[in-house]
């Protein structure tokens, strides 16, 4: 993570801009503050953390933007315009970083959007040659509301003028299919893909953060105008997918976790979310060098009551990644199972509200603590709290909870699923409570979750 250490750090009056970059507010908490930062219209915090006799400043983890420019941009102008005795800097304003708009690196919404568009007008094809009732049975964008339902306002019906709207601001953003990878890391796999096959879209996932940047800006590189790379649980993404969204999933060489099973990405509940997900002769590819791994996965497989099933061992692919070049060095087998879904589904309409009602801010600060409620199959862990202050002439500010500024405060939660949890920022005032940076993904888990911190908020 980007950082520095600074012997002084002065907070003046905000907000304050400086190079296009907004400090907006100060939120104080227990452990660190948090400046609440905006630049090239992202919003970000960056803590401020007193250690000893300095202070160490670095961009928070949850918020990071994925243009780690943006970041190093922020932090640079906070250091030259609060900071003095500067001790250590661990970043550089690079001018390869990235940070304009125009990059691979998308949100879920996007992703979500943009694959229903495709969707759409795959199924408009085929109502022009097919107008039989059952086609819209399996209609894969009709129903796909979960995933858009915050780019279309609540009272608009028709769908498919906002698939309209879409289709006319991007009229070559069609694609004969998609395709997803799980864990992509260095990207070899999926680069070679997209540009081998121009006319499928493919979405990548990653965890690791600055794997995503590098890859970006190999395709950036490529010119490569059919791939999208996303931050987040493919799990949790999964589950907000239309069913019959996909062609293709790949996951190549997951961390085998033979010491810990139950965090392994495959599960039953994984590789039903890829059945549904994908379209009819589908292909959930897995590539692995773990023999133990291999198997756990295959009985999950036996356990579906149509399951069709395809093993090799050792078969060359046209690209490989640099795990599996390790892997054959040191001449360790290599499995391939594919796993195919034998069936369409009939799209499933799941709607959920994460808005919340009115409460009394300076009552929840009063009784905040620490704690985590526990259910069968999500939890809710209430971590932090920050205030936002006014500062004095001198920039100080004071613990006092009388100084609040509008009665704003900030709290950190995590909830979901155990296997697929989240983390988010609640910003709440006398006048209105909502998710800050982002509102959480439209799961089960998490709709649950969401009730409870409403309950828990208006205690």
């Amino acid at each position: 993570m980007p950082n520095f250490i600074a012997k002084k750090a002065h907070v003046g009056s905000l907000p304050r801009e400086k190079n296009g970059v907004k400090f907006k507010q100060i939120f104080i908490g227990r452990a660190c503050d948090l400046i609440l930062c905006e630049c090239e219209e992202s919003e970000f915090f960056i803590t401020l953390k007193p250690k000893n006799t300095s202070f160490v400043i670095k961009g928070e983890k949850l918020t990071r933007p994925a243009k780690i420019g943006l970041l190093q941009r922020a932090l640079h102008e906070f250091k030259s315009e609060f900071c003095d005795e500067i001790i250590s800097e661990a970043f550089a304003i690079s001018q390869n970083s990235l940070i304009k708009k125009e990059t691979p690196i998308k949100s879920e919404s996007e992703i979500l959007t943009f694959v229903n568009e495709n969707l759409q007008a795959k199924f408009d094809e085929i109502s022009s040659v097919n107008s039989s009732t059952n086609a819209k049975l399996l209609n894969p964008a009709r129903n796909f509301t979960k995933a858009i339902s915050e780019q279309i306002p609540k009272n608009n019906q028709n769908l498919n003028a906002k698939f309209d709207e879409i289709s006319n601001a991007n009229p070559n953003a069609k694609f004969r299919c998609v395709r997803l990878e799980i864990g992509f890391g260095s990207g070899r796999h999926i680069l070679y893909q997209a540009n081998n096959n121009p006319d499928v879209f493919f979405i990548g996932i990653e965890i690791y953060k600055p794997a995503i940047e590098q890859v970006a800006k190999l395709a950036i590189a490529q010119n490569l105008n059919n791939i999208a790379l996303l931050n987040c649980d493919a799990r949790t993404f999964l589950e907000m997918l239309g069913s019959n969204s996909l062609d293709k999933i790949y996951l190549h060489f997951p961390v085998p976790w033979d010491d810990a099973p139950h965090r392994r990405v495959i599960s039953y509940e994984f590789l039903q979310e890829c059945e549904r997900a994908l379209r009819k002769s589908g292909i959930f590819e897995l590539r692995s060098d773990s023999e133990n791994y291999v198997k756990f996965a295959l009985e999950k497989m036996m356990d579906f009551p149509r399951a069709r099933v395809n093993i090799v061992k050792n078969e060359d692919l046209n690209i490989t990644s640099k795990y599996e070049e390790r892997w054959k060095r040191q001449q360790k087998d290599i499995y391939e199972v594919k796993f195919e879904c034998v069936d369409d589904k009939v799209q499933e309409k799941l709607e959920f509200d994460f808005s919340f009602g009115r409460y009394d801010a300076t009552k929840i600060a009063q009784n905040f603590c620490n704690e985590t409620l526990k259910f069968d199959d999500f939890f809710v862990h209430f971590e932090d709290i920050f205030y936002a202050r006014n500062l004095d002439e001198n920039g100080e500010t004071t613990n006092n909870s009388s100084n609040f500024k509008e009665n704003e405060i900030f709290i950190k939660v995590s909830f979901g699923s155990f296997n697929a949890p989240t983390s988010h920022f609640i910003l709440i005032t006398d006048e209105i409570c909502k998710y800050y940076f982002k509102s959480p993904l439209k799961t089960k888990a998490n709709a649950k979750a969401h009730e409870k911190i409403k309950e828990y908020l208006a205690k």
